[in-house]
């Protein structure tokens, strides 16, 4: 049996009906639920993506049935200049561990940088320790005192003129080391303490 591959699409309305059912099997994933009890159809998950206004909205599917198994979207941050949040990040639980949400979360960093845009945030409940080390692999540092507020400032760290050489020659995301503890993260200069 070949693996499972996977497609990252930009999401339009022929992936409305998937969606619906993706968002219906993925539902207990969240707290409290995600549906409220109403169950997802294609009529309302077209009704709302025609009502956001994201910048980015990404669709996973896999690619032997075409099955909707991922969803991903990137929002300006109006209060906050230059600042992009991940709004929502949904992996369905029969594919989840298959690197998909990753996959998103690196194309949004890269989206950022090549946009001009300088940090990403996300944030998380902090019963969620699963997408923690992956959030911390991907770039975001836990914002000490926030529930789980993350924020990512790769992208502003590519545009740096003494860097952009080296990342043109490196993939950021697989050089990036750090450790990957779902805890929040020292926040302070390790040569001063401040």
């Amino acid at each position: 049996m070949s693996p499972t591959t996977y497609t990252l699409h930009p999401y339009d309305h022929r992936f409305d009906a998937g969606l619906a059912e993706m968002w219906n099997e993925s539902d207990d994933q969240w707290p409290g639920t995600f549906n409220n009890g109403v169950p997802m159809t294609q009529a309302r998950v077209s009704e709302w993506m025609d009502r956001i206004e994201a910048m980015l909205r990404f669709v996973v599917s896999e690619d032997e049935t075409d099955k909707v198994v991922a969803y991903g979207d990137l929002w300006e941050e109006r209060a906050r200049p230059q600042g992009l949040y991940v709004s929502l990040l949904n992996v369905h639980p029969e594919h989840q561990g298959r690197s998909l949400a990753r996959r998103m979360l690196t194309e949004m960093v890269n989206w950022a940088s090549e946009n001009g845009y300088l940090r990403v945030t996300i944030g998380t409940w902090p019963a969620n320790l699963k997408a923690m080390p992956l959030y911390k692999k991907t770039g975001f540092f836990w914002k000490p005192g926030t529930s789980v507020y993350m924020e990512n400032y790769i992208p502003a760290v590519r545009q740096l003129a003494p860097l952009k050489e080296f990342f043109e020659q490196h993939d950021w995301y697989r050089t990036f080391d750090r450790a990957l503890d779902t805890v929040e993260d020292e926040m302070r200069d390790p040569g001063t303490g401040d």
